[in-house]
């Protein structure tokens, strides 16, 4: 399994990330939920991490939540529109239901601020 970012949009106040699921396997991905949330880039040992969960305005392309062996789906997030901090990552968790297959993508703030325009 993989996971893309394939653009992230903004309209109004709306930030849209659009990822792509691809599955190279012959067993079926089943997508049991997505989190996001805002966490600290580096972690040094013995500190305490601050994580902050963002949760989605929409989520489109999860009408039927699996991606079929062999094969390819794209999700679109809705976030309400920020900016993160140097320090900081948006990280989106995609949890694989009843298995080990869990998927991380890490977006930095310099691709939030490139961010094109839907028109």
């Amino acid at each position: 399994m993989r996971a893309v970012l394939h653009g992230i949009h903004i309209h109004g106040d709306v930030l849209h990330f659009r990822i792509g699921l691809l599955n190279g396997s012959h067993i079926r991905f089943d997508i049991d939920f997505i989190r996001c949330y805002i966490r600290d880039r580096k972690v040094a040992r013995r500190t305490v991490t601050q994580e902050k969960e963002v949760l989605p305005l929409d989520i489109d392309g999860l009408e039927r939540p699996v991606v079929e062996g062999r094969c390819g789906k794209t999700v679109v997030i809705a976030l309400d529109k920020f900016t993160l901090a140097d320090n900081k990552l948006l990280t989106i968790e995609i949890y694989e239901r009843g298995g080990g297959r869990h998927l991380y993508l890490k977006v930095k703030n310099r691709h939030i601020e490139n961010a094109k325009p839907l028109n």
